[in-house]
């Protein structure tokens, strides 16, 4: 159980790390950012 505990700790750094990255960059993702790529995507198709 300690093992995926730290796996799952370890994740978790990974993502707040990427996030703050992100942050630095000017970007921040909300709620509806998937949605608004998905129809980028879509309308470059």
């Amino acid at each position: 159980m300690a093992s995926l505990k730290s796996s799952h700790q370890a994740k978790l750094e990974t993502v707040q790390e990427f996030k703050a990255e992100l942050q630095e960059y000017g970007i921040v993702p909300d709620e509806s950012a998937l949605e608004r790529a998905e129809k980028r995507v879509m309308s470059c198709t």
